[in-house]
């Protein structure tokens, strides 16, 4: 039982080494180019060497409820929470980091 705790112990954080945002903000920008969805936002933590830029592919299993998601936050003013890995954000177009979840209130 101890090998089986420890074995979970040393996997669980490899797994899960994205990270929510630490702020919430809004969205200022949703577009869709080149197989990826992308939205500006006003959250500050650094994605790429700017602030609140994120972007997923549409191939994702969950791009299109995030897209949706966002849309939806865009158009009522309502503020987000994303999912990034700040140790490999994954940068496009120099300044957009990958997101991988969505939180909206």
């Amino acid at each position: 039982m101890k090998s089986i705790a420890l074995l979970v112990f040393l996997i669980f954080p490899i797994a899960c080494h994205a990270d929510w945002t630490k702020s919430w903000g809004k969205i200022t920008q949703v577009m869709s180019h080149d197989g990826i969805h992308i939205i500006y936002t006003e959250i500050p933590d650094d994605t790429c060497g700017q602030t609140g830029n994120f972007w997923w592919p549409t191939d994702d299993p969950d791009a299109q409820d995030m897209y949706s998601m966002a849309l939806a936050a865009f158009m009522a003013g309502k503020e987000v929470l994303l999912a990034h890995d700040q140790n490999n954000q994954e940068c496009k177009y120099g300044h957009i980091s990958k997101a991988t979840h969505m939180r909206i209130r």
